[in-house]
């Protein structure tokens, strides 16, 4: 049982490279916010098994299928799926980075039995061998425009137990994703005849091709998709097939890859026109051409020690005739088979293009930026000077119950240190010296400063699954208490936020392009924070709302003290954190109004900071520059703002929770923190 005195701290945070997921379903009271559904569509990269379940016995033979040994010899059971690998696909780590186990299921597998929308995951359309046009492999696959039609089918099932509004409100948030197109060259290359092909007219097959693709993105925004993720063709004039029709000679077909970069190029140009004709629709387009070319010029290093023959030579099966198992070293090969890659040839390309460097995503992440939400993280010294005024100070004072976190790493106090390695890398730690150099005991705790923290970094967990976190907690006290006592606590608990930071980052990033939107997703970001964060609190029983603004990102040393920048802060970046702190500000008025008995307060970190940086030194900090740069930190740490290129020093910490918490109303609106929980 929880005392009235008790401080219940609960961290509900991790770190990550990117933002995560965007539009994850907002929660009805009470519940946990689902990811969003994921809708498949394309050739074998994505096939999960739709080839399955295909007739066979067309006059064209049976349909290309991974319905026996050895493919799966490496999925979970070692059972072949129909998946064109010897594991997951693509499709697959597309899925679990968005909160799935794996891709949502084939959708001939379905067939026969209607839509279940309890935690519905999508529908995956794709078929081994497919194209854009109908004639491709024609009564063998399942062609994309046939996906569509039965993407068609699955929509109106969905709208019957949805309605229409909650249905058109799902799919504007839904990701369908798409990699076809592949099969459709090869044939123009004149693939069985003669290396190098020479098609008589490359740039006429290639927009006929681009006229069927648009007609087919065009089908589904009409349905109602709004976020599309599309993947280019990759390196078709490399691998075993290609190999094998050019008498093992080697290498690769400049001219096959050379049409695949035509077609490329085209289909980027056709994205950008559809983004500009279609109103809020919103693409990424991940460069499997450049990811594989980069692997291959660095194969090693990508931990590749075969790019060009199959580990899975031949059929790729047992049989009297030809019988060569698998090779052993999988995880170390590209090719699994003549032309699909191996598991972790997915797994790579699907880490760069959901949270890896915008050098493979065009115009943003797939799943970072593109889908822009609030990436939150939790803990620190903010929070721990908080709990600290209220449970210790003073015991004869009123006292807040309980106090839960959520953030975009502003408090973070350690999450990170748990977080296994991933795909795109290790997560971002403060483990090591000179971190924590003046924590109690001198030790690094996690936490991104010298000491105790108020930082603001990089986070990697997506929100959903923060909020999942905070619901097991929520059933975790109801087992140990009554009812009707957890919904008093949590009215009388005061939920801390900051969020929003890195996503500005990313927009500012975006405002850099050669050709930048004129529409900023500023305001997208601000819905997100009511609908992602605020309101599903609100259903899990929170009540008191203290939210920490964005600080003026554009001052911070990582953007001040760029090697080849003009130095001083950036106006631009400045400006995006106004605008969403006044977007914040008009919210949150609006959900206290909306939402009743919520009460709120705003902490203005931009304008606290901004008023330190005008007169540092009657303020303590006397150096807006950042501690740790090369070799040991300086002596003086608390006449220091930033701690390092983008985390405040302990100093900071200090002054702005003490600003917020029991300070002068100027930076608080509408009322002081102390004055929410109210304590006197």
């Amino acid at each position: 049982m929880m005392g009235s005195s008790s401080i219940l701290a609960v961290m509900v945070a991790m770190a990550s490279f990117g933002l995560l997921l965007a539009g994850a379903s907002a929660a009805a009271p009470g519940a946990a916010p689902q990811p969003v559904p994921l809708f498949v569509f394309g050739d074998g990269t994505l096939d999960v098994g739709n080839n399955n379940y295909l007739p066979g016995g067309a006059e064209n033979g049976d349909p290309p299928r991974a319905d026996h040994p050895y493919y799966g010899i490496d999925f979970p059971g070692g059972k072949a799926t129909g998946r064109f690998s010897n594991g997951y696909t693509m499709a697959d780590f597309i899925a679990k980075y968005m909160g799935y186990e794996m891709s949502p299921p084939a959708y001939l597998s379905l067939s026969g039995r209607p839509i279940n929308m309890d935690g519905f995951a999508g529908v995956n359309y794709a078929s081994a061998d497919a194209g854009i046009r109908n004639s491709t492999n024609a009564d063998l696959t399942i062609p994309l425009s046939k996906q569509i039609a039965n993407f068609a089918e699955t929509r109106s099932q969905m709208e019957s137990k949805l309605g229409s509004l909650s249905l058109r409100d799902l799919l504007s948030r839904s990701l369908f994703l798409i990699a076809v197109g592949t099969m459709d060259l090869l044939p123009d290359c004149n693939y069985f005849l003669t290396f190098p092909p020479s098609p008589p007219d490359n740039k006429t097959e290639v927009q006929r091709l681009m006229e069927f693709y648009n007609a087919s993105v065009a089908s589904l925004y009409d349905m109602g998709a709004r976020r599309i993720a599309v993947v280019n063709v990759g390196l078709i004039g490399c691998g075993p097939t290609v190999d094998t029709r050019r008498n093992g000679d080697g290498g690769c077909d400049a001219g096959m890859n050379g049409l695949a970069a035509e077609f490329n190029a085209a289909l980027r140009t056709l994205l950008a026109g559809l983004r500009s004709q279609k109103r809020g629709l919103r693409y990424s387009l991940a460069d499997f051409y450049g990811f594989s070319n980069a692997t291959f010029a660095n194969s090693s290093a990508a931990g590749f020690v075969n790019i060009d023959s199959s580990c899975c030579p031949g059929p790729c099966m047992p049989t009297p005739y030809f019988n060569q198992p698998p090779c052993d070293n999988r995880d170390q090969y590209w090719f699994w088979d003549g032309g699909y890659t191996t598991e972790q040839a997915a797994k790579v390309a699907a880490a760069a293009f959901f949270n890896g460097t915008r050098k493979f995503t065009t115009p943003i992440d797939t799943m970072g930026g593109f889908l822009l939400t609030i990436a939150a993280a939790v803990v620190t010294f903010q929070v721990m000077l908080l709990a600290a005024t209220v449970a210790g100070c003073n015991t004869t004072r009123r006292q807040v119950p309980a106090i839960f976190l959520f953030g975009d790493g502003t408090l973070d106090v350690g999450n990170n240190q748990y977080l296994p390695p991933a795909e795109a890398g290790d997560p971002i730690r403060a483990d090591h010296p000179y971190y924590g150099i003046d924590f109690p005991g001198g030790k690094a705790t996690g936490r991104f400063s010298n000491g105790y923290t108020m930082a603001d970094f990089i986070v990697s967990v997506s929100l959903p699954r923060q909020l999942r976190f905070f619901s097991d907690t929520v059933k975790k006290l109801n087992s140990s208490m009554a009812k009707h006592k957890l919904t008093e606590l949590l009215a009388k608990s005061l939920f801390l936020i900051s969020a929003g930071t890195s996503d500005l980052g990313r927009i500012a990033n975006l405002l850099n392009l050669p050709s930048p939107d004129n529409e900023t997703d500023v305001p997208h970001l601000v819905a997100s924070y009511g609908n992602e964060i605020v309101r599903p609190l609100y259903g899990l029983g929170a009540r008191k709302f203290g939210i920490i603004n964005a600080p003026p990102i554009g001052c911070e040393p990582s953007v001040t003290e760029q090697p080849h920048g003009p130095g001083g802060c950036d106006g631009q970046m400045n400006a995006l954190a106004r605008e969403f702190n006044d977007g914040l500000r008009s919210l949150m008025a609006g959900l206290s109004s909306s939402l009743t008995g919520l009460r709120y307060s705003v902490a203005d970190f931009y304008g606290f900071s901004n008023a330190t940086f005008m007169n540092p030194s009657a303020n303590g900090p006397c150096n807006a520059q950042f501690v740790e740069q090369f070799g040991a930190p300086c002596e003086n740490r608390t006449e220091y703002w930033f701690w390092d290129a983008g985390h405040t020093t302990e100093k900071a910490a200090k002054l702005a929770a003490a600003a917020f918490y029991d300070g002068q109303r100027r930076f608080t609106m509408p009322l002081i923190f102390k004055r929410l929980v109210g304590i006197h």
